[in-house]
C-alpha cells in the first residue's frame, strides 16, 4: 500500500499521456490548467478539486507557469482498503466518478488545503 502527497510539478514531464493505476486527488491552489481525461476537458483553477480514478487517461493540454496543485495519490490496495472502511464508500465512490471536478471558494477551500497537508 502506498500513498504520495506532493505540492509541487516543476520538473515532471507532462507532455504525452498519462495512465492512472491508482486514485488521485489534486487541489488547485494557484495557477491554471487544462487537462483532458478520457475525452473530456476540464479546466481547472484555483480552488478546484478533481478527482482522477484508476484506469482513467490523463492528457495536460496546457498548464500555466504558476500552477500550484496539491496531490494525494494511492495505490489500488490503499484504494480498496480505504473503500473497505468508510461507510456508504459505494455511493460516494459513484458520486466523485459521476462528478470529479468541484469548485471551491474561501473558508471551504482553505479547509480542503488543511486537510490535504494533514494527511
Amino acid at each position: 500500500m502506498q500513498i504520495v502527497f506532493f505540492e509541487n510539478i516543476e520538473g515532471l514531464d507532462t507532455s504525452g499521456y498519462f495512465y492512472i493505476q491508482g486514485l488521485a486527488l489534486f487541489l488547485i491552489e494557484k495557477g491554471h490548467s487544462t487537462i483532458e481525461v478520457n475525452t473530456t476537458t476540464y479546466e481547472l483553477e484555483k480552488g478546484c478539486i478533481f478527482v482522477v480514478f484508476p484506469g482513467q487517461i490523463i492528457h495536460v493540454i496546457s498548464k500555466s507557469n504558476d500552477i500550484k496543485p496539491l496531490c494525494i495519490a494511492c495505490s489500488m490496495d490503499m484504494m480498496n482498503d480505504l473503500m473497505s472502511q468508510v461507510k456508504d464508500s459505494l455511493q460516494l465512490f459513484q458520486h466523485a466518478k459521476q462528478s470529479p471536478f468541484q469548485k471551491k471558494d474561501g473558508e471551504d477551500f482553505e479547509q480542503l488545503k488543511k486537510s490535504f497537508r494533514h494527511i
